[in-house]
């Protein structure tokens, strides 16, 4: 008998054009506000983590000429030099930092290369990045994309964070 009521009760409310009450709006869409990106060496900061993108570079080829790896004519690197500052209260591991992902102006994300991007590292700065941070340190960082030559715009592709909040940064 219990069924029975319920299923009543919904046949008249969908009778009458009514559904039981959510937390939508009606169905419309409500517009976020657009997160103006963090330019060209300004600081974002996330959770624990602090990330300035210092420099975004367009390469044929990384590392030494005639033993790095080398893109096709249609191709290019996209390699971008950024800061990692811990700014949590414990250690943050290897395996805990933020990756970074680049996008294009649709929103399409590519894939990183990490074994390109630790050819591009200073060697000075490779060792830094290959230990836990403390509290309070940082540490230089490289991302390396192997991408299409074609399309590439620096004016509207752009880097994301996995971190809490993700950050969005412009590349020029």
């Amino acid at each position: 008998m219990h069924k029975s009521s319920i299923f009543a009760a919904l046949l008249l409310l969908s009778a009458c054009g009514q559904a039981p009450t959510s937390q939508t709006t009606g169905g419309e869409a409500i517009a976020q506000p657009e997160v103006k990106p963090i330019a060209l060496g300004e600081s974002g900061k996330a959770a624990g983590v602090e990330i300035t993108i210092d420099t975004v570079k367009t390469m044929g080829q990384i590392g030494p000429a005639g033993i790095g790896p080398k893109a096709e004519p249609t191709e290019t690197f996209v390699v971008i030099k950024y800061r990692l500052k811990n700014t949590a209260d414990k250690a943050l591991g290897i395996a805990e930092r933020p990756t970074l992902s680049l996008a294009d102006a649709n929103g399409q994300s590519y894939a990183v290369d990490d074994m390109v991007g630790a050819m591009a590292m200073d060697s000075a700065d490779a060792a830094s990045f290959t230990v836990d941070l403390n509290p309070g340190v940082g540490t230089k960082a490289v991302s390396v994309w192997k991408i299409a030559k074609a399309g590439f715009d620096k004016a509207t592709w752009k880097v994301t964070t996995n971190t809490d909040p993700a950050m969005t940064f412009a590349l020029q």
